[in-house]
């Protein structure tokens, strides 16, 4: 990666991140949903790293001259790949973006998206300090979201009780593999369910993270043969 002048630097439009149960965390700054013009790695505890990171990417520092087109595009083609490869099974979510509608993690007003706007824009931010301010923040909130994540699967799973329920979700899915038309019927339950659900993936429990793993699998298998019989229909 390197450094950009402010005349030829694309403007972010949200900052993703994935965190790894073991607390690593990838950073990917995104110009579109899909081109990531900055990737990175850091952890939950190394606050002061993860902030530098996002310093250097708003003063033109580190980001990739060549759009890379690699988020869900399913292949990869560059440095990006194995990378990403170690954190597939984490939590990756939209930590703050220029629209409200981008952000998922920070629940704050408008003026989140008016500082992300500022601070990773197509202009180097005049204001360092207020930079320096708003990665620390960002930092912080990773540590906060991380752990209050924690400990939601800890309370959720308790005590391990939870993993039978777990269980019994991943045998009616794989019992619904012969007739993938019954994907509308858990649609808005268990579909639902499994979305919110997702913070399991960084589970301390490795039983657990297994499970959430292997339901979003079937569940995206499902969702896909429902889909393409949907539309075989639709063509008779």
């Amino acid at each position: 990666m390197n450094d950009i002048s402010a005349e030829g630097r694309p403007a972010a439009g949200s900052l993703w991140v994935t965190f790894r149960h073991d607390g690593a965390l990838l950073l990917e700054l995104l110009a579109d949903r899909y081109t990531v013009i900055g990737a990175a790695e850091s952890h939950v505890d190394d606050a002061e790293r993860t902030a530098i990171i996002l310093r250097s990417w708003a003063l033109g520092q580190g980001l990739d001259e060549r759009a890379q087109e690699i988020r869900d595009t399913g292949a990869p083609r560059d440095e990006f790949a194995a990378l990403r490869h170690e954190y597939s099974q984490g939590l990756a979510l939209s930590f703050v973006g220029a629209l409200r509608r981008d952000r998922s993690a920070l629940g704050n007003t408008s003026q989140d998206d008016e500082l992300f706007r500022e601070m990773f824009g197509s202009e180097v931010p005049a204001d360092v300090r207020r930079l320096e301010s708003f990665s620390a923040r960002l930092a912080s909130e990773m540590q906060r979201f991380f752990r209050r994540a924690r400990g939601k699967a800890q309370q959720r799973l308790a005590g391990g009780a939870y993993l039978l329920v777990l269980n019994d979700y991943l045998d009616q899915l794989r019992a619904m593999r012969s007739g993938p038309a019954g994907y509308r019927t858990i649609e808005h339950t268990l579909v639902a369910i499994i979305h919110e659900e997702r913070y399991l993936r960084i589970a301390e429990d490795d039983r657990a993270r297994e499970l959430i793993i292997k339901i979003e699998h079937e569940l995206s298998d499902l969702y896909g043969r429902a889909m393409d019989l949907e539309r075989g229909g639709q063509l008779r």
